[in-house]
């Protein structure tokens, strides 16, 4: 039960991954030699910007929107 989700390359033999390992969600950094956990992300997390098809963004904007959503959850 794991699926690669969505991978965006940042560099040369570096990606980051969205993985899902049953119904959990990991986004990791993975590199020719090493994976590094980013952080478990929920599936609602991922329906955010599952609603913005059609639209053009950074990897800079995903990333701030993701971290942005979190934060804003963890405080209620």
């Amino acid at each position: 039960n794991m699926e690669i989700v969505d991978a965006f390359r940042i560099a040369q033999n570096k990606y980051i991954q969205i993985v899902r390992v049953g119904n959990k969600y990991y986004s990791m950094v993975v590199c020719k030699d090493t994976v590094t956990l980013l952080g478990e992300m929920s599936r609602e997390e991922l329906k955010l910007e599952e609603s913005q098809l059609g639209t053009t963004m950074s990897f800079k904007e995903i990333l701030e929107k993701l971290l942005l959503f979190r934060y804003e959850n963890r405080l209620t």
